[in-house]
């Protein structure tokens, strides 16, 4: 460990040489300094400088100690205060002007691009970290104030782990000992490469249901592979296709899932599991029906068959899960977080059945459990496996990653550290992949587990070790003890882990605002899962949530700026303050986002409607305006970014416009667009007093050069 402490040292100091932040910037020096032109010349005003943002690999400079700070980009794109109230645009660039440092506020892309020899010295720099994030944090581990504590918390947590592995097992339609495999190989993998202290991965009483789900689907029935063989197959799917998706960067999709649309599936997912554990609570046979509904007709016209001790010990078993639950919840004393439920009802039903012969009068029981650690084999892919199972494993590893993101996230803002999305999406995929080679099905983090973690007092991930060294021992030695657990006994763990799903408090939020929209889309996520099934459900509602995020983002904002009566004669937006001095025959418009192929339609809609109606808000039955258009400002500051289409759309406007006499000019166009505009001919086709540095010498122009040479034109 004292090794691994200097490397980590020695490491640190090198990083530190090489991109340690001066003791102080000046603006002017940071900033630069312009081209003379009038496009790059000094502001009017005094308004805080506007920046850029970083967004590299998935570990920042700020991990290795680098600060961040504000400092302006070129005077041309600072803006004045008294020429436009509001509108502030702020993002974050790294604080240091040093060459090297320089070098690292570089996106990869660019730094390939720019300097490669910097680009793989980067990436040497950052691969150990990279691939090992332990690195990070294990040379400052707190050994004599932690170690306890994680494995307090381990102990506890495998007392959870092992009960929920075995009863997830049938949950997932596969043998018992998959359940402890999947609580091994998997969690180990995950918890040295996540960046999360106190998320457990593992079974999970979604991810089973979904593989279960999905093993009892046709074309798995069908297939030569019976279950233990086709559940490695999802596990090595969902590994890879979170891997690509960890490397490609597609840690955002956590966030075009809406908050309504995983409620409304979660609280379905959960209703599922419920009904679906009611044939073992009550001792009937399974039934084979596998929609909700199905099993609900099932239940009615066999509910006289229920077997009644059975019933009893379900009864007793949920009787001890929820009572140990509101028992700490109303008296919380010290004690009682190390009192683990699960484990009580695992180890009382398998005395029940071993002392009163339950298996003799009626009670299903567990059964025979493979012993032994498992062999390394490669999944079999022979028979279309992989490509008939595909859509379903990719369902699993999105809804099981989004699961996994939602548990970093809670407990990173909890303990005020970062976790990288991106990161957790490459830690999932290797644990899956590796785990598919050890029998394992699809493995993702576990909310319920990992809030025990925390409640216990995890300091870090070495838990999730300790608690896989009493998977091991299970495994190895303990199997034929649970040969007598009675299955009920897992169907009564199955229930209670279904209910805390449950999320009510969405519900009466969203009612309480009265958030129509997404009530209504949180009530149709739940009623097409249960009526129609998980797969058909979840696409369903992604679809939707897609076309809102689509809807949204393609009605884009702009202002029609005047002249402010009240502050100082700024520009500010006619809708905010409705008195402001609009120059007649003169649009001055605000664009306050980034255009792109879906919005770009709707900017040219929402000019021609200002044209010939007066607002961007008429409808084509409205009124004409009597006073023609002869000059449009577009305020462009806001405008980050420009695609291909756009480009090639306000190109066609400028055409259009300059053909029906139309003065067209832009004001603070960004640097990094000026080039798309150049190449294109936007430039060239507006000529040279067409870029401005503020809205004042705009207007100034147009109404000094180009409304006079207008009126000359129409006199002659």
């Amino acid at each position: 460990m004292l090794n691994l402490k200097r490397w980590h040292e020695k490491y640190l100091e090198k990083l530190k040489g090489i991109l340690a932040p001066p003791s102080s910037v000046s603006p002017a020096s940071a900033a630069g300094g312009g081209d003379g032109s009038r496009n790059d010349s000094g502001s009017e005003g005094s308004e805080p400088h506007e920046t850029s943002t970083l967004l590299g690999s998935s570990s920042t400079l700020q991990d290795y100690g680098v600060g961040v700070g504000i400092v302006p980009l070129d005077p041309s794109e600072e803006e004045d205060e008294d020429e436009d109230v509001g509108g502030g645009d702020f993002i974050t660039r790294l604080d240091t002007a040093t060459p090297s440092a320089q070098m690292e506020e570089l996106s990869y892309r660019k730094l390939w691009n720019h300097d490669k020899a910097e680009f793989w010295k980067r990436i040497l720099r950052r691969s150990p970290y990279y691939l090992f994030p332990p690195l990070l944090w294990l040379p400052q581990y707190q050994w004599a104030d932690n170690i306890l504590s994680d494995i307090i918390t381990g102990v506890g947590v495998a007392c959870m782990l092992i009960p929920q592995a075995l009863a997830y097992a049938s949950l997932a339609e596969v043998p018992a000992q998959m359940g402890l495999y999947t609580a091994l190989i998997p969690v180990v993998v995950f918890s040295l490469m996540t960046t999360s202290r106190h998320v457990h991965a593992g079974p999970d009483a979604l991810a089973s249901l979904l593989v279960g789900l999905t093993l009892v689907k046709p074309h798995a029935a069908t297939s030569n592979l019976d279950p233990a063989h086709l559940a490695p197959i999802y596990s090595l799917i969902c590994g890879l296709t979170l891997l690509l998706m960890g490397i490609f960067r597609f840690g955002f999709l956590d966030n075009v899932l809406s908050r309504p649309l995983l409620a409304g599936f979660v609280n379905a997912v959960a209703v599922i599991i419920l009904v679906m554990q009611f044939e073992p609570l009550l001792g009937l046979k399974p039934s084979h029906g596998e929609a909700v509904w199905e099993k609900v007709v099932y239940l009615v016209e066999h509910v006289s068959e229920t077997h009644i001790g059975t019933l009893l010990c379900g009864v007793l078993f949920l009787f001890i899960l929820i009572g140990s639950r509101v028992y700490k919840h109303f008296f919380p004393f010290k004690w009682t977080k190390y009192v683990v439920d699960t484990l009580i009802v695992v180890v009382l039903g398998i005395g029940l059945s071993w002392g009163l012969s339950l298996e003799k009068q009626g009670v299903a029981i567990l059964g025979h459990v493979e012993s032994g650690f498992p062999l390394p084999a490669a999944p079999q892919l022979t028979g279309g496996g992989f490509a008939d199972n595909f859509p379903d494993s990719v369902v699993i590893c999105i809804i099981g990653f989004v699961e996994t993101i939602v548990a970093a996230k809670l407990y990173a803002t909890k303990h005020n550290y970062q976790i990288s999305p991106n990161r957790e999406l490459v830690a999932l995929g290797v644990s899956n992949v590796v785990g598919s080679f050890f029998h394992s099905y699809p493995t993702f983090g576990s909310l319920t587990r990992s809030s025990v973690a925390d409640f216990l007092g995890a300091k870090s991930q070495l838990y999730s070790l300790v608690s896989s060294v009493f998977v091991v021992i299970t495994i190895l030695f303990l199997t034929p003890v649970v040969y007598y657990l009675p299955r009920v006994a897992m169907s009564a763990i199955i229930c209670v882990a279904a209910a805390s799903l449950v999320e009510l408090h969405d519900l009466m939020f969203l009612w309480r605002i009265r958030a129509w929209k997404e009530l209504s889309l949180l009530l149709f996520t739940f009623v097409v899962t249960i009526a129609f099934g998980v797969d058909i459900g979840i696409f369903i509602g992604i679809g939707v949530s897609l076309l809102m995020v689509v809807n949204h983002t393609s009605v884009p904002h702009i202002s029609v700026l005047g002249k402010s009566q009240y502050h100082n004669s700024a520009w500010v937006d006619v809708m905010q303050e409705t008195d402001a001095v609009l120059d007649p025959g003169v649009l001055v418009v605000r664009i306050e986002e980034s255009l792109y192929f879906a919005n770009i339609e709707q900017i040219k809609d929402m000019f021609t409607r200002i044209e010939i109606f007066g607002s961007y808000l008429a409808h084509p039955t409205a009124m004409k305006v009597e006073e023609p258009l002869r000059a449009i400002v577009v305020h462009a500051k806001s405008i980050t970014e420009m695609d291909a289409s756009a480009i090639q759309t306000i190109y066609e406007m400028m055409l259009d416009y300059q053909k029906r006499g139309i003065f067209l000019c832009f004001v603070k166009l960004r640097s990094s667009l000026k080039k798309s505009f150049l190449l294109s001919g936007i430039i060239g086709g507006l000529g040279g007093d067409r870029i401005f540095v503020s809205t004042d010498e705009a207007m100034k122009y147009v109404n000094t050069v180009v409304l006079p040479n207008k009126k000359r034109k129409k006199h002659h």
